[in-house]
């Protein structure tokens, strides 16, 4: 069942949306694509090779809920009524894969200052 409030026809370029239907042939061949990750029969394209083979590296499941909640900005309850399950539950996911992600990013070399 495809979710009526998000749009099949673009793609998103980071938090931008771009419809490739309505984009001059010159114009797409300048859109640096890197990586095109499908949710919800989305397409939403990720710029950034670090986030990019990151995101990739994560099951479906998780990545999912990155790119519902990052890159197509839907709330928890929007997110937990697409996969059936409590909106609690996503932001407990979302806070521990963001961990996850951020081992690996550390041991790419990445540093955070201290808050």
């Amino acid at each position: 069942i495809m979710p009526e409030n998000i749009p099949i026809s673009p793609i998103f370029v980071g938090r931008r949306r771009v419809c490739l239907a309505a984009l001059a042939a010159s114009a797409i061949a300048s859109v640096q694509i890197d990586h095109i990750f499908e949710v919800l029969g989305v397409p939403v394209v990720v710029t950034g090779d670090v986030l990019a083979e990151i995101l990739a590296q994560l099951p479906e499941g998780k990545r999912d809920i990155i790119l519902l909640s990052f890159f197509l900005e839907m709330t928890d309850r929007e997110i937990a009524e697409y996969l059936h399950i409590v909106h609690q539950t996503v932001s407990k996911r979302r806070i521990g894969i963001l961990k996850e992600l951020r081992k690996i990013l550390e041991k790419e070399g990445y540093e955070w200052p201290e808050l």
